[in-house]
């Protein structure tokens, strides 16, 4: 499949979510090949604001949809670099949906990272989200930020592409 494809290209876990109530719900997750986890992430939930793809999920509600999960979220911190205020919060999400994807950065666990972009159904709607996650070691974010940025796009198009969304071409923009 194209998740297990990127993961053995990148080395990395492919993640697929969507929203479920005030979390995110697992339906689809492939192993990086070197950093098997102990357990599958499918039909787990995990938090909206400590996610790279919970963030990009709210990011692409409409306003009033936000505001309204951002009332009801507990900003519970899983580590010390987890986002407690809302109002930081608040400002992520609006650049994640200027920007296409977000990022989240041992926010959920020490060591890990994750980027994610949303997935869109014919209509246009942001039906999920897909990311590429793993350990920092294996990540290298700061020297392959622009091509993991890339990739995860590229992934979450040709899934949209799929469901009968049609892009425009787009330009690369992990700059």
């Amino acid at each position: 499949s194209e998740m297990q494809m990127m993961s053995a290209q990148l080395g990395l876990g492919v993640n697929l979510a969507v929203l479920d109530q005030g979390s995110i719900f697992y339906l689809a997750h492939i192993d990086a090949p070197e950093t098997p986890r102990l357990f599958t992430l499918i039909g787990r939930h995990n938090p909206l604001h400590a996610t790279a793809m919970g963030k990009i999920l709210l990011a692409c509600v409409s306003d009033e949809e936000r505001e309204d999960y951002l009332e009801h979220l507990v900003l519970h911190a899983y580590t010390a670099h987890t986002i407690t205020q809302v109002d930081r919060l608040r400002e992520e999400l609006s650049q994640a949906q200027r920007q296409g994807w977000a990022l989240e950065m041992e926010e959920l666990a020490l060591g890990r990272a994750c980027i994610a972009c949303p997935i869109r159904s014919q209509t246009g709607h942001v039906v999920a989200a897909i990311s590429i996650s793993g350990p920092l070691s294996v990540l290298r974010w700061n020297e392959r930020r622009g091509e993991l940025i890339n990739q995860t796009i590229e992934l979450a198009d040709r899934i949209s592409f799929r469901l009968g969304y049609i892009t425009a071409p787009r330009m690369p923009r992990g700059n």
